[in-house]
């Protein structure tokens, strides 16, 4: 389809006629793909009907790249839609890239993002909108993990060199055995137009079943959701949970007003004591008994030179560079815990919080304990 050439300004456009013609009349399913002498000022009016046939039938399949580029560089179709519109999400990853292209100085840059050899329908509507590509990264295999008595192997996505190597070591020293306590929370902030009225409220929700962690400040209110979540992180559940909440709250405090579902004691993504104190997620605690052979052939140490590091890095040198109490006392924790999410598809803007890994040694063992981990 070739589009028609731009008539003057002063053409006079007439919009009560059907503005397309089929390709074939005598196949009804080829409708809408091709232009039969209208104007370009025709092709910018296309009913609004024709339009919502492309979203929600597909039919812009039977149009030509140019032909949805024209669309969109025209207004009258967004990137974000050509998933629906075209109905192959590999297509759509196509069109958009080389729309992109058109506003970049360089238009060959975007062939450094590769985007071939991938089932774009897992992405869409899952996971990420206006797909371009996607950005491979160097998975590596660290193991075998010796778990209450079963061995496990771990991805590890990084592209900092030696982190599988030096994380594989670990694997060899260490004998590890966890408990895990779950849960996960959310926190509105409400307010109210006087403190009596906070503290009516305060009341009634702490003579609840009293599973919930309240803090009050003036007229406004933190109140801490917290609930078992099962296997998932549950994030959006526990959301959706307390968003109810509040609403049967209101039906008992009509003046009570939601200022945020998220009044940042959560504490979402970001390091917080009351995390470290009340927990969120899951708390790991793993205790590893290492014989002085194996400090010696795999670690190329001794207990003694590895008690006095632990002390003098992981806990002086955290105090004295500020970190906060509980939250930075160990050496790199966020590189593993990034690798193993990257690789596993888990937030990676949780690695932030993840990194709440206390790491302490006597010359008889060797403890860590990481707080909140999110999974």
């Amino acid at each position: 389809m070739r589009l028609p050439r731009r008539e003057s300004k002063n053409t006079q456009i007439d919009t009560s006629k059907d503005l397309l013609t089929p390709k074939h009349d005598d196949d009804p399913s080829r409708k809408y793909t091709h232009f039969d002498k209208i104007t370009y000022e025709k092709y910018l009016v296309l009913t609004n009907h024709i339009l919502h046939d492309m979203r929600t039938i597909g039919l812009g399949h039977e149009l030509s790249d140019t032909e949805i580029l024209q669309l969109i560089s025209h207004g009258r179709l967004k990137t974000r839609e050509l998933e629906s519109v075209v109905r192959n999400p590999f297509r759509a990853v196509e069109l958009r890239r080389l729309d992109l292209s058109t506003f970049l100085n360089n238009p060959h840059i975007i062939e450094r993002i590769p985007y071939k050899d991938y089932d774009y329908r897992l992405v869409y509507g899952q996971c990420c909108e206006e797909v371009i590509g996607y950005m491979p990264i160097p998975v590596g295999k660290i193991g075998p993990l010796l778990l209450d008595g079963r061995s496990h192997y771990i991805p590890l996505a990084t592209t900092e060199g030696c982190l599988v190597a030096s994380t594989n070591r670990g694997c060899r020293a260490i004998f590890l055995a966890g408990g895990i306590k779950n849960q996960m929370t959310r926190a509105p902030v409400v307010w109210f137009p006087s403190i009596i009225d906070s503290v009516k409220c305060i009341a009634w929700i702490d003579s609840d079943e009293g599973f919930r962690i309240l803090k009050s400040a003036g007229r406004y209110i933190h109140i801490r959701f917290a609930a078992r979540t099962g296997d998932a992180m549950g994030m959006n559940m526990v959301s959706k949970a307390t968003d109810s909440a509040l609403h049967c709250l209101q039906k008992y405090f009509s003046n009570m007003q939601v200022i945020s579902l998220s009044g940042n004691m959560c504490t979402d993504k970001k390091p917080a004591t009351i995390n470290t104190i009340l927990g969120r997620g899951k708390s790991v605690i793993a205790e590893a008994h290492l014989s002085a052979d194996v400090l010696a052939q795999v670690l190329h140490t001794n207990a003694q030179r590895l008690a006095r590091l632990t002390h003098s890095k992981n806990w002086i040198g955290s105090a004295m560079a500020g970190c906060p109490g509980m939250m930075g006392c160990n050496a790199h924790a966020a590189n593993i815990i990034a690798g193993m999410f990257a690789a596993t598809g888990q937030d990676l803007a949780q690695v932030c919080s993840h990194t709440h890994l206390d790491l302490s040694c006597e010359i008889q063992c060797k403890n860590a304990t990481i707080h909140n981990l999110l999974v």
